[in-house]
């Protein structure tokens, strides 16, 4: 019963190779060749996964010193802005359209506020919006902030802008940070003494983000807070 399973077993690997001494090499041959192949993607695979994981270590490195550099530099200190700035534009230079790009042009922004330069802040901004996914859970913060600096211009166009990129963020319900969204609409509304626009938006916000816990939305607890000292509405139309 050996022999015979010996037998089959042999006659298996010989119609597999080749009965002769040529297929038989050949066949070798290119098993060494698969071999070879397969060992070099492997390589190859965590020569990738290597270089991906040094590539973000640099990045993190380099935002933590662009960071550190923005933090100490000061209004009034020309070379540490300066300094701040070179450290930045290298690293939006290496890195401006990676995962940390949106990043280093916030930190850019930051520059360009100190220096009084809120043209080349809204700018900065508006190109960390261009280059954050999506996707990201930040991209949301990131429009506020741009949304907020256009309102804050001088340009009457770009006011207009901004309140237009706060309403889109205030009616995307995919978006993270739709209470902040909504409250700045509704707090926009307040100042131009629109009370009913800012109930609108304010209620909207309280109804859906606020709860009687420490961890509701404090967006939804400041609305509330409003919304309790405002005119009721009959005397607000009179």
């Amino acid at each position: 019963m050996k022999n015979a399973w010996l037998g089959s077993l042999r006659d298996s690997i010989m119609r597999l190779t080749g009965s002769s001494v040529e297929e038989r090499q050949r066949f070798i041959k290119g098993c060494v060749l698969a071999g070879v192949v397969s060992i070099s993607g492997i390589g190859a695979f965590f020569g990738y996964q290597w270089r991906e994981t040094q590539n973000r270590r640099m990045m993190q490195m380099a935002f933590f010193d662009c960071s550190q550099a923005a933090d100490k530099s000061t209004a009034g200190d020309i070379a540490s802005i300066e300094y701040a700035k070179r450290l930045i534009d290298d690293a939006i230079a290496q890195y401006g359209t990676s995962s940390y790009g949106s990043f280093f042009h916030l930190l850019n922004a930051d520059l360009h506020l100190k220096q009084d330069d809120h043209a080349g802040a809204v700018s900065a901004v508006k190109q960390a919006r261009q280059e954050i996914a999506q996707t990201s859970p930040l991209s949301g913060l990131v429009g506020l902030r741009y949304a907020l600096m256009l309102l804050d211009s001088t340009v009457a166009t770009e006011q207009e802008q901004g309140v237009q990129e706060l309403q889109t963020l205030a009616n995307n319900e995919q978006n993270t940070h739709r209470d902040a969204a909504l409250f700045y609409v509704g707090y926009y509304h307040w100042v131009k003494d629109d009370v009913d626009q800012a109930r609108v938006a304010w209620n909207t916000l309280v109804r859906e983000y606020y709860d009687d816990t420490p961890h509701s939305s404090i967006w939804a607890q400041t609305a509330r807070g409003f919304i309790v000292h405002m005119p009721p509405k009959e005397e607000a139309q009179a």
